[in-house]
């Protein structure tokens, strides 16, 4: 039996799940800013260990505000939610990269 490359697209959350795919741009919004997370740090030119700190903040901010926003109904509050675990990493990372910037030029 072959199988045909088109198949494959039934794999695609978004495809699969077509009328329910408001759920699913939070999915997308948080692979986006990890993404984007990652190709900062690849390209960013601190050391190692803040490097580190940068994301481990990252990490920490995501499940802060995973978890403050989990009690809320999602389609009810859908903007809402969103914006929020999407703007608090990214303070949150910013205000970590400022710091070890402030910690190298100490050094």
């Amino acid at each position: 039996m072959k199988i045909s490359p088109i198949y494959f697209l039934l794999a695609l959350p978004s495809v699969a799940c077509a009328s329910g795919s408001d759920v699913l741009s939070l999915m997308f919004i948080e692979l986006g800013l990890f993404a984007a997370v990652l190709i900062f740090l690849f390209f960013s030119k601190l050391a190692s260990k803040y490097r580190a700190t940068v994301f481990f903040t990252y990490v920490m901010s995501v499940i802060i505000s995973m978890w403050l926003t989990s009690s809320l109904p999602y389609l009810d509050n859908l903007v809402f939610i969103n914006t929020a675990n999407a703007i608090i990493p990214i303070i949150a990372c910013v205000f970590a990269w400022m710091w070890c910037i402030k910690q190298t030029k100490k050094t």
